[in-house]
């Protein structure tokens, strides 16, 4: 199903990852979890009910 949309000679790549690598900061080292982050969502939210 998909060599028939690669041109001849094509190639596919696929990367899989898990989402838990999303929490890690790449930039501190060694990787440690990132803050977690407040939902602005949520502030809205409240501030709506009020």
């Amino acid at each position: 199903m998909v060599a028939g949309l690669l041109r001849p000679g094509g190639r596919l790549f696929v990367r899989d990852g898990h989402p838990v690598l999303w929490a890690l900061d790449e930039h501190h080292n060694p990787p440690a979890l990132r803050e977690p982050r407040r939902l602005a969502a949520s502030s809205t939210l409240a501030a709506a009910k009020a």
